[in-house]
């Protein structure tokens, strides 16, 4: 009697290590931006104030800015996908 091993069904390992990291850097990449943003902001904004106040303000507010933008569009997005109930 002769040895036939047998032909696994699946794909291979690589292609499920592929996919699931892709799956996981693509959770956790957007905080890991905001996190970066957050600190190189407060950072700039540091070095900014040491050059000149009104500098360092208005780093502030483009910061500040930035967020508002932020909330905005994830209000709209979350307005569009998830309408409100008729009551």
């Amino acid at each position: 009697m002769s040895y036939y091993p047998h032909e696994s069904k699946e794909p291979s390992g690589c292609l499920q290590t592929i996919v699931v990291t892709r799956a996981i850097v693509g959770i956790v990449m957007v905080p890991t931006l905001i996190i970066v943003g957050a600190i190189s902001g407060i950072l700039l904004a540091f070095y900014a104030l040491t050059i000149n106040p009104f500098l360092g303000l208005l780093v502030v507010l483009v910061g500040v800015g930035i967020i508002y933008l932020a909330a905005r569009w994830e209000s709209k997005r979350a307005s569009r996908d998830f309408p409100a109930d008729d009551r």
